[in-house]
């Protein structure tokens, strides 16, 4: 029996990368210091969104091949305060 090319393997996945977040409530931040935070948590959306896109060097194992984009998700309880900061700020950045 000869199996087709199609059914030899797996279908290849999405490539997606999920960064979890919890933080304190609004009494327990610094309200001077909110702008600062966001800022800090896109650069470091930023820069996980670049170091994950594995697409480039491992093609053949995603749906898209060398070109796919990694599908980036935030995973939040959105809880007043750091939770929904960091969505909105993940949000703004295309997460």
């Amino acid at each position: 029996m000869v199996m087709s090319p199609s059914t030899q393997s797996p279908p290849k996945p999405k490539l997606v990368f999920r960064v979890g977040v919890v933080g304190h409530r609004p009494n327990r931040l610094n309200s001077d210091k909110i702008p600062d935070l966001e800022e800090r948590m896109r650069e470091l959306l930023l820069v996980i969104r670049e170091a994950t896109q594995c697409a480039r060097r491992h093609g053949g194992v995603f749906v898209g091949g060398a070109t796919a984009t990694t599908t980036m998700r935030i995973i939040s309880p959105l809880a007043e305060g750091t939770d929904r900061i960091a969505a909105r700020v993940a949000l703004n950045a295309g997460f």
